[in-house]
Formats: structure tokens, C-alpha cells, sequence
């Protein structure tokens, strides 16, 4: 793809964060937005803010794990704009705790969030793709995906999961015009945060590393709809050498994740 302007962008979870930030970004470039989540209300500020730059947007109320919302979103996307360049697969959650203090309720509501509705929103999105013969599809995934930590077991394993869904769809697809992309960001200035779900006596959240804020990851975002590879990782923290330290070095990676897991424990001592 060698511009984006005048490209239909689709991005779920726009109402903040990285959504938001990457719906203008594209904007700034000449995009058509197509903003989709569930408060109706930010999704329409951010409209006019993508209208105030020249761009096109429209607005479309989902709840990626609704029955119909997915299919009604990509629908909507074709009819208004007549097609889908870009699919940003943005929607997510964050659920911090101690694995055993977990319940198996809240494993199942993050997975159908974090996996089974990006993969629901993926799988409708290659559909139009396979009719258009090109598009590119962003599955933001995350840093976590790549990288074991503590109290973060069941966030990991959804956002690994997403990326190994990428890339193995993406294989699917070498040699044509379609790719989808595992987009992984280390940490970044948003409300995820605060948002987070957390169980047990994990309620204080120490930063591993760094924050990068949501405009910069956008940017980066933006340069990987133009030039899409399968799996991107951007951040502050150095997250294809710490993947190289874990494979080669295990007993140093694992030192600092030991280190790491006692400073979330002196954060969050037991109750009395």
C-alpha cells in the first residue's frame, strides 16, 4: 500500500486509548474511519475531531462480543464506504491476579473478549478481503503475548494466543495481497490501567518498564498498515532482546522475572 488516503480504515476499541490515537493518525493522512465500541458517546467526539481534519467517518455502535455486532460492523463498513483497506482488531481487556485466585469465569469472559471476539472480527474482516483480493488486518496484541510475567497469566495467554492466530492465518495468505499482522506493544499510556480487572489481593500494578504514549504507538501502527510485516513489536522496552535473553539465557530472564514478582508482592502484601 504506498498511501493511505482516501483508504477505509475499520477500528474496533476507538473510543480510547490506542484506538482513538490510531483513528486520528489516519485521519491525519487522508483515511475514511469506521469507529467502533460500545460508548456511543466518545466514538462521536472522536468523529468530529476525524471530520475537523478533512476525513470521513462513520460511527458504529459494537460490542465485539455481542451476538451480530461483529457481522453488523463489517457490514456497515462495505455499504457506507464500499470497502476495507485496513482492519484494526483494537478491542481488548486487562485482568491482573494471581492464577489460582482467578476465577474460571473471569478466564472465559477475558478469552471471549481478548481472542474469540478479535478472532470473530478477523475472520469476518478476510472475508471482504478475499473479495477485494487485498487488505491488511492489524491484530494489536501485546508485549504480554511474548513475554511471561507474573500476575498477568490468563492477559498473556489470550494475547498469545492472538498472536499465534496472526501469524498462522498470515501464512495462510503468502503470495497474495492480504496480510494480517500480530502488532505487539509493550506498555503504553492509556486507561488500560485503570480498566484492568484484578483479583486478590493484586490491586497495585507495578510497571515493568517504560511507557510509550498511545500517540507514538499509533504512529507506529500507521507505518504498519503501510507496511505490514507479520509480527511488529514497539515500546520503550526492548522486547524481541528480552525474547532472545528468555531463549538463550533462561536463568538470567528468569531472575529478573523473579525479581519482578517480588516487587509486585511488596506492592500488594497479604491482608490481615
Amino acid at each position: 500500500m504506498r498511501s493511505l488516503r482516501n483508504r477505509v480504515i475499520v477500528i474496533t476499541g476507538a473510543s480510547s486509548g490506542i484506538g482513538r490515537a490510531a483513528a486520528l493518525a489516519f485521519a491525519s493522512r487522508g483515511s475514511n474511519v469506521v469507529l467502533a465500541a460500545r460508548r456511543i458517546e466518545r466514538l462521536e467526539e472522536i468523529r468530529v475531531e476525524v471530520e475537523r481534519m478533512g476525513a470521513k467517518a462513520l460511527v458504529v455502535p459494537t460490542d465485539v462480543t455481542a451476538p451480530g455486532h461483529v457481522q453488523r460492523l463489517i457490514d456497515a463498513s462495505v455499504e457506507h464506504f464500499g470497502q476495507i483497506d485496513v482492519l484494526v482488531n483494537n478491542a481488548g481487556a486487562g485482568l491482573m491476579g494471581s492464577f489460582v485466585e482467578t476465577p474460571m469465569e473471569e478466564v472465559r469472559r477475558l478469552f471471549d473478549l481478548d481472542f474469540l471476539a478479535a478472532a470473530d472480527v478477523m475472520q469476518a474482516g478476510l472475508k471482504v478481503m478475499e473479495r477485494q483480493e487485498r487488505g491488511v488486518i492489524i491484530n494489536v496484541s501485546s508485549a504480554a503475548g511474548l513475554l511471561p510475567t507474573p500476575y498477568m497469566p490468563i492477559y498473556n495467554s489470550a494475547k498469545a494466543a492472538l498472536v499465534m492466530l496472526s501469524e498462522s492465518v498470515n501464512a495462510e495468505y503468502l503470495g497474495t495481497q492480504i496480510r494480517i499482522v500480530a502488532f505487539c506493544p509493550a506498555m503504553t499510556r492509556t486507561e488500560f490501567g485503570t480498566a484492568t480487572r484484578r483479583m486478590g489481593r493484586y490491586r497495585i500494578w507495578v510497571r515493568p518498564g517504560g511507557a510509550a504514549s498511545a500517540e507514538w504507538v499509533a504512529e507506529k501502527l500507521v507505518s504498519t498498515a503501510l507496511h505490514p510485516k507479520p509480527l511488529v513489536t514497539v515500546g520503550r522496552v526492548p522486547i524481541l532482546p528480552a525474547s532472545l535473553v528468555k531463549l538463550l539465557l533462561p536463568r538470567l530472564y528468569y531472575f529478573g522475572i523473579r525479581w519482578y514478582r517480588d516487587q509486585m508482592q511488596r506492592a500488594n502484601p497479604p491482608e490481615e
